[in-house]
């Protein structure tokens, strides 16, 4: 049949959510070819149809999956109860549909309405339900209803991909973020744009040490790089009491409970220094959402990496049925996706379970507590441990990389000032 050539917008103003899944599906049946199903406008149509129309949507996509023809005819030869449902339909459409492309902005219209319908629904039956938090199923409906009405950014071809690939390495754009030691970095080759790494240790190893002391290394490059600290452990204050410490070699303790240091030059200058680093420090609690939110906000700001100390503290998602690996394998998958969104390098600090001290005290990989999708969604992660016997020693080892070579380096710390440093060269070893 031929496509009538003009356009008409009956569609939008009158259709209704019945008829225009009768329409969509008519269209679709008379113009399989038509270049329009292919709009990038039109969402994802198969889960928002309702019976009999969600199944005539699946024989069509069965039917273009094996180069099959899609007609009205076979489709009423397919089931002969769609042949009493569609052609009435096509009666009453085909004197109205000039092309598939007229349905875009009317389904567009349809499915952001149930979208809304659903959203409201999902927040009522949060008040209801004593398991879930009303405000985050809030701000997943919200997130869900935005998303369609802003799609966003469209995908990229291969081709695309490619190019801009080659541009990127060309221009010098692809900048790694060292962490600050030279045999670590040696490894690593610093922190990629979009990567999630995570740093894991027993408590009072140096999760939190390590985590101040790469800011540090970022705040103090030429030019300085500018990050989020998600704190969950430590107060503002407490943050830099460590940094004073690590720059000036005053023991952490006398900067944060004595009023002596006050007076000392060297405090003094420290103070001075740490005020004009670029650094943003979140020290209150947070959920998986409001951490999505304040990402967001930050490094729309100019924030080009984040830090979170630690994973484990993050207050869990709304679903308060799920596990505590489940809950924590979420809040990982979604620091990944914030910094795949986001283009920034995410490094999160990570708690190991007991499993190591029954041992020799060096971990592995299965001992990253509550979750292995943890390790499963980074794209790096470092183990922390220290030796009794030689406690000015930190041992790092780069236990899974994904685009890099493994190895272990020894840092240098000076317990008193919480400050590491690079060890003499014997430290690091590197294999494939």
């Amino acid at each position: 049949m031929d496509q009538p050539p003009n356009p008409l917008d009956w569609a939008t103003e009158h259709a209704t959510g019945e008829e225009l899944q009768a329409g969509l599906v008519i269209a679709r049946l008379l113009w399989p070819d038509h270049p329009d199903w292919s709009h990038p406008d039109l969402p994802p149509v198969r889960t928002w149809l309702q019976p009999p129309w969600d199944a005539m949507w699946a024989w069509m996509d069965s039917q273009a999956a094996q180069a099959a023809p899609i007609s009205l005819p076979a489709a009423c030869a397919a089931s002969p109860t769609w042949s009493g449902i569609l052609l009435p339909a096509a009666e009453r459409w085909v004197s109205m549909l000039p092309s598939p492309g007229v349905l875009v902005p009317a389904v567009r219209t349809w499915i952001q309405r149930q979208a809304v319908r659903q959203a409201i629904q999902t927040v009522l039956q949060a008040l209801t339900d004593p398991q879930t938090d009303p405000l985050a199923a809030w701000h997943q409906a919200h997130q869900r209803v935005t998303a369609l009405a802003d799609p966003g950014p469209r995908s990229e071809t291969a081709l695309q991909a490619a190019v801009r690939h080659v541009e990127e390495r060309e221009m010098g754009e692809v900048a790694r973020m060292p962490l600050g030691f030279v045999d670590l970095d040696a490894i690593t080759g610093g922190l990629e744009p979009g990567s999630l790494w995570l740093v894991a240790a027993r408590p009072g190893v140096g999760k939190s040490t390590f985590a101040l002391n790469v800011l540090r290394h970022w705040a103090e490059r030429d030019p300085p790089v500018p990050a989020l600290l998600v704190t969950l452990e430590m107060s503002a204050s407490q943050v830099v009491s460590h940094w004073v410490a690590e720059c000036t070699g005053l023991a952490t303790a006398r900067v944060h409970h004595g009023r002596a240091v006050l007076e000392e030059p060297a405090y003094l200058e420290a103070i001075g220094r740490i005020s004009t680093w670029p650094h943003r420090i979140w020290s209150q609690g947070v959920g998986v959402d409001r951490l999505d939110q304040l990402i967001a906000r930050e490094v729309t700001e100019g924030m080009q990496a984040v830090v979170v100390d630690y994973v484990q503290l993050v207050e869990r998602p709304a679903d308060r049925r799920l596990t505590t690996a489940e809950a924590v394998g979420q809040i990982g998958r979604r620091l990944k996706q914030a910094a795949m969104r986001w283009r920034v390098p995410v490094l999160a600090m990570a708690q190991l379970n007991r499993q190591v001290e029954h041992r020799d005290g060096v971990p592995v990989l299965a001992d990253l507590r509550d979750s292995g999708q943890l390790e499963a969604d980074a794209d790096g992660v470092l183990l922390l441990w220290r030796d009794r016997a030689q406690p000015d020693r930190l041992h790092v080892k780069v236990a899974k990389q994904r685009m890099g070579p493994l190895g272990s380096v020894v840092l240098r710390w000076v317990a008193a000032c919480t400050r590491l440093e690079d060890a003499p060269p014997e430290g690091t070893v590197a294999h494939a």
